[in-house]
């Protein structure tokens, strides 16, 4: 334990580094999980449901994106990290098209489903979406969240 003496922590204090690369594991891990997740159910083969998705298309790429995009943007932008909101939002946005366009490139090699460019627009749109809505609320968030 840190006695009153030592004073206030540091931000090259071993356990605050240790607490951000913790941090960073695990908000990684949840971008890399929900990755998987739109991977999977990109990939696989379209299943009667209750109510038919196919129509929604494009809701449905737009709505992952906007989650993908809030997920990756706080990945990348952890504090005490010397990194802009610009250049967090930029690379939020390019990884998110990075990995929506391999999803189409995919998708084109599976008989049962097609690579559409309309996707594509769909994913960026909900992923800038999604940034923005996020940016807001991150202004009031302390180092710690």
């Amino acid at each position: 334990m840190r006695s009153e003496k030592e004073g206030p922590k540091q931000a090259g204090d071993p356990i605050i580094m240790e607490k951000n690369y913790t941090r960073i594991i695990l908000r990684w891990l949840l971008v890399l999980v929900y990755c998987l997740a739109v991977f999977y159910f990109s990939s696989s083969r379209p299943t009667r449901m209750l109510f038919n998705l196919n129509q929604y298309d494009k809701i449905v790429h737009f709505v992952a994106f906007l989650f993908l995009g809030i997920l990756a943007y706080r990945a990348i932008k952890i504090p005490d990290f010397e990194i802009s909101k610009t250049n967090a939002v930029l690379l939020t946005f390019i990884f998110s098209v990075i990995f929506g366009v391999l999803i189409e490139v995919n998708q084109f090699f599976i008989p049962y489903r097609s690579a559409e460019l309309g996707d594509i627009v769909a994913d960026m749109l909900g992923n800038i979406t999604g940034i923005l809505c996020y940016l807001p609320f991150s202004k009031g968030l302390t180092k710690d969240s």
